[in-house]
C-alpha cells in the first residue's frame, strides 16, 4: 500500500495538471507518465520484497515460495502501474463513471475470489490479488485507447512535480498512523483499540471529502493552467462549501450520539471511547479546509509548499502526542489531532488569501445556503 501510494503520488496529480496545461500534447504527457510509473514500479518491487522478507516472513516462508509469491506480486504491481496511468486519465477527463467500473471490477473480483476459496494459502491470496488487477486491466481496455509519445522535457517536469506529491502522500500516511504508534508505545493495545474504533467511524465520514477533492482537483488544475484565477476561486469556494454542508450535519449527529453509535458499530465495550469520537468529529469538521489548501497548492504548481507544511504538521503532531498522552490518556491523541488540524486550517487559509483572492466567509455562506436548500427541498 505504501509503495502504491508513492507511485500514485509520483504520477497522478502531476499528470492531471499537465494534461490540463498541455492539452495539445496529451499523448506526450501520457507517455511520460507511463514511463515514470513503470520506472517507479521497477524500483519499488525489490524494495518491497526485501522489507517483506527481512521484517515480515523471514522465518515463516521458504525460498521457493518467497520467489513464487514475489514473482506474482511483481507482475500484479506492473499491471497496476499501467492501471494507475489510465485511471489518472479518467480523473482528468472527469469520467468517474468509468473509473467506478474499473474500481468495482477489481474490488468484486478480489472479494469473490477470497469468498469462493474456503481456506486459501498465502500464495493463493496473492494470486487472487494479481487476478483482480488483470480484471481491471481488461475492463479499462474497452475504453478509448491512449496513445503514448516520448517528450523528455514533459517527463522531467512531471518528475520534478511528482516527487513532492509523492513525499506528501508518504508523509500523510505516516502522519495518519503516527498517533496510533505513539499511543500504543506509551499506553498499550487497549487504548489503541478504543482510538481505532472511533477513528474508523470518522474515516467513513470523511469519504465525501476525499471524493469531492478528487473531483475538484482537475477543475482547479485546468483553471490554473489557463490563468483563470477568478474561476479557480469560484471552484475552490463552491467545492469546499458543498463539502462542509455534507460533513456538518453528519459530524453534529455523531457528536450528539457518539456513545450509541460506537456501541452499535464496534460493540458496547468500545462505548468508553465516545469522547474520543466526539473530539475526532470536530477535527473532521475542520479537515476540509486543510485538504482543499493542499490540492489548491498542487493545482497552482506549488506542491513543494504543500510538502513542507505536511512535515511541519507531522513534527507538531508528534510533539503534542508526547506531551498530551501522559496528561489526558488516549483522548490526548484526539486533542493533538484537533490542534494540528485547526492550526493547518488557519495558517493554510492565511497563506491562500495571500496567493489567490479566496474568501472563507463566502465558503461558509455557500455551505449554509446549500444546507438550507437541501432542507427546503426535502420539506417540499
Amino acid at each position: 500500500s505504501i509503495a502504491d501510494q508513492a507511485r500514485t503520488g509520483l504520477i497522478q496529480n502531476g499528470m492531471i495538471r499537465l494534461l490540463k496545461k498541455y492539452h495539445q500534447k496529451r499523448n506526450e504527457v501520457i507517455g511520460g507518465a507511463s514511463v515514470l510509473s513503470i520506472l517507479a514500479s521497477i524500483l519499488l518491487i525489490p524494495i518491497v520484497l526485501f522489507i517483506w522478507n527481512v521484517y515480515g516472513l523471514k522465518e515463516t516462508i521458504n525460498l521457493e515460495d518467497f520467489l513464487l509469491i514475489g514473482a506474482c506480486f511483481g507482475i500484479g504491481f506492473m499491471v497496476q502501474a499501467y492501471l494507475r496511468v489510465r485511471e489518472s486519465i479518467l480523473i482528468s477527463d472527469l469520467r468517474f463513471d468509468l473509473l467506478f467500473l474499473v474500481k468495482l471490477s477489481c474490488g468484486l473480483s478480489l472479494f469473490l475470489g477470497v469468498l469462493m476459496i474456503p481456506d486459501p494459502e498465502l500464495i493463493t491470496l496473492v494470486g487472487i490479488q494479481v487476478f483482480s488487477q488483470f480484471v481491471g486491466l481488461l475492463v479499462i481496455l474497452f475504453f478509448p485507447k491512449a496513445t503514448f509519445r516520448w517528450d523528455q522535457p514533459i517527463f522531467l517536469e512531471l518528475f520534478q512535480y511528482g516527487r513532492f506529491v509523492m513525499g506528501t502522500n508518504l508523509g500523510s500516511m505516516i502522519y495518519n498512523k503516527m498517533d496510533v504508534l505513539v499511543l500504543g508505545s506509551m499506553i498499550g493495545p487497549i487504548a489503541v483499540g478504543l482510538y481505532n474504533a472511533a477513528s474508523r467511524i470518522t474515516n467513513f465520514v470523511e469519504v465525501p471529502l476525499s471524493s469531492k477533492a478528487q473531483v475538484v482537483f482537475p477543475q482547479l488544475a485546468k483553471s490554473a493552467a489557463q490563468n483563470n484565477f477568478n474561476q479557480l476561486v469560484q471552484q475552490y469556494e463552491l467545492g469546499l462549501g458543498k463539502v462542509l454542508s455534507i460533513l456538518t450535519p453528519l459530524c453534529l449527529l455523531i457528536i450528539v450520539f457518539a456513545k450509541p453509535i460506537l456501541s452499535l458499530v464496534a460493540g458496547p465495550e468500545y462505548a468508553a471511547g465516545s469522547m474520543i469520537l466526539q473530539v475526532l468529529s470536530l477535527s473532521v469538521l475542520i479537515k476540509p479546509w486543510g485538504r482543499f489548501f493542499g490540492i489548491t497548492l498542487d493545482a497552482i504548481n506549488r506542491p513543494n509548499l504543500n510538502f513542507y507544511f505536511l512535515l511541519l504538521w507531522m513534527v507538531l503532531n508528534l510533539l503534542l502526542n508526547v506531551l498530551l498522552i501522559p496528561i489526558f490518556g488516549s483522548i490526548g491523541v484526539a486533542i493533538a489531532t484537533l490542534i494540528c488540524v485547526g492550526c493547518s486550517a488557519i495558517i493554510g487559509q492565511y497563506i491562500l488569501i495571500k496567493i489567490i483572492p479566496i474568501s472563507p466567509k463566502r465558503v461558509l455562506q455557500l455551505g449554509v445556503n446549500t444546507i438550507y436548500k437541501n432542507i427546503n427541498s426535502k420539506s417540499l
